[in-house]
């Protein structure tokens, strides 16, 4: 298939990210970088600790129990500590299963990119349709992803790779607005995810004695709309932004056949299509009836249940049926036997992957254990108590806070267990609703998830962006600041998007969920 590269005019903006890239690029290998940032934490730890250097706070547990709680900055240089360190490297190592995840997600998705299956099935759905709808529906998709957990800024990514690829795009540009759409996009969703249930726990039984009630769908209008909203600025940022930053390529329409499919394989289609019927009809086997397999034990399947644990395994699983099946059909392998050795193909180039992940899992655990983490935090919310701002400006600064703290404390129910004892009350006597304080906080949460190091998934887009360079577009190798230069805008868009939407339900007074206004 032809490809041209796309020339446009840089702007500003174009040449400040450049000017990052290059800065970032000029960091050592992010696998060196993650062992300088682990140093920085062995030092920084046994300085504090030989200070003495604590802090105390009220903490609450998934019900909003709040008990007192104090940490000590623990020295990670101490005989019992480095003893503690090199005995558990290994488990260090395990611990970060996003690797893993990531293997599943390569294997499941290396059948039917390998074999064509994305390429032939693009070029039926999407011939001749603007490109802005294909982005638009893929970032509808990239942020609805986090009903996976974690496991959507895995996925996300990795479709776009090859969703790109296929389309005869830069798949760079893929990778990237995947990963900015799940990881910054974290806080909306059509529909209700573990996370919803976790946080309105917690915010519920801190609400409750000041006469108020938060359940999981407390926010849930607010983020029905927030996915079209981010997914519309998601669009904007990747078709505008993007494509200049990387580079981008378009289809050669003339003669107009290279977008036409074979017989082979419209064979495979057919194939593919039926295969993937008749896995829907087995799952919904296995859901619809009362007692069903992935049912829950009181017979729910929304938010929690088997089906929603088991949610990436299975959409991993259609992929590979799916792609199996085109494979078979249209020739692109002559018996099962080569199937293997385009399964491996598929993950080869991920090799890379191990070796960055191991300082990053071993600098990520030791910075939770230290201590640190929960200290940036606590003294985080102490700032608040200093700001004496009231009604939505106080929501601003709120925002912007929880933005920064996340990117040391990067788990979202651990920030909200410390900080929700002291700023629920708080906000409910300024008149602030705590399913208001919940969403501002979840805004906070999400916008620079796809900015933290603490994110082991950055390390796996780089690893992606290396396996789809096309040295055409992008002769040199991906870096850490290659990427981050891309999804900083994304996160100030998104930001702002959030901040403007927030905005319109507060001053129009609309609710944010059923039962829940403003």
């Amino acid at each position: 298939m032809a490809v041209v590269v796309q020339e446009q005019r840089e702007g500003k903006l174009i040449r400040f990210s450049r000017k990052m890239e290059q800065i970032g690029n000029r960091l050592p290998h992010p696998a060196v970088v993650f062992l300088y940032l682990l140093l920085i934490v062995f030092v920084s730890s046994a300085v504090l600790a030989s200070f003495g250097v604590e802090v105390a706070y009220s903490a609450a547990d998934g019900t909003g129990a709040v008990t007192e709680t104090t940490v000590r900055v623990v020295n990670l240089l101490s005989k019992e500590e480095l003893q503690h360190f090199f005995s558990n490297i290994v488990a260090a190592y395990q611990s970060n299963t996003m690797m893993i995840l990531m293997l599943i997600v390569a294997m499941s998705l290396s059948v039917a990119e390998e074999s064509g299956f994305f390429s032939a099935a693009l070029r039926r759905v999407v011939a001749g349709a603007p490109r802005e709808v294909a982005t638009f529906l893929f970032c509808v998709a990239g942020v609805c992803s986090n009903i996976c957990s974690d496991a959507g800024m895995i996925l996300a990514p990795s479709i776009g790779a090859v969703l790109y690829k296929s389309l005869g795009r830069n798949p760079w540009i893929g990778i990237a607005t995947g990963y900015a759409a799940a990881a910054a996009g974290y806080t909306a969703n059509f529909l209700p995810t573990g996370t919803d249930v976790l946080l309105s726990g917690i915010t519920n039984g801190l609400s409750e004695p000041h006469g108020f009630s938060v359940h999981p769908l407390s926010n849930w209008y607010f983020l029905c709309v927030a996915v079209v909203v981010i997914a519309l600025v998601c669009t904007v940022v990747s078709e505008r932004f993007l494509t200049k930053l990387f580079g981008d390529t378009r289809l050669e329409r003339d003669p107009g056949a290279s977008l036409q499919t074979s017989e082979a394989e419209n064979q495979g289609l057919k194939s593919a299509l039926f295969t993937f019927l008749a896995m829907l009809v087995a799952l919904l086997a296995c859901t619809a009836p009362e007692n069903s397999l992935f049912r829950a034990a009181d017979g729910s399947l929304l938010p929690k249940s088997p089906l929603m644990d088991a949610l990436v395994p299975i959409i991993c699983l259609f992929f590979l049926a799916v792609g199996i099946a085109y494979a078979l059909a249209s020739g692109a392998v002559r018996s099962a036997g080569e199937l293997p050795g385009m399964i491996q193909k598929g993950i080869t180039n991920l090799s890379g992957l191990l070796l960055i992940t191991f300082p990053a899992s071993l600098f990520i655990y030791e910075f939770n254990r230290s201590g640190l983490s929960t200290l940036i935090s606590v003294y985080g919310e102490r700032f608040l108590r200093t700001i004496h701002l009231t009604g939505f400006p106080m929501l601003i600064v709120f925002i912007l806070v929880i933005s920064f703290l996340n990117l040391f404390l990067y788990n979202g129910s651990s920030k909200w267990l410390i900080l929700a004892p002291f700023l629920v009350p708080m906000f409910t006597n300024l008149g602030i609703h705590p399913a208001l304080t919940q969403v501002a906080y979840r805004i906070g949460d999400s916008c620079t998830n796809n900015l933290t190091p603490l994110n082991a998934c950055l390390m796996i887009c780089l690893a992606l962006m290396q396996k789809y360079r096309n040295p055409q577009l992008n002769p040199e190798e991906p870096g850490v600041g290659t990427f981050l230069s891309a999804q900083l805008p994304f996160s100030l868009a998104f930001l702002a998007a959030f901040l403007a939407l927030l905005a319109v339900f507060v001053f129009a007074g609309l609710p944010l969920g059923p039962g829940t206004p403003v």
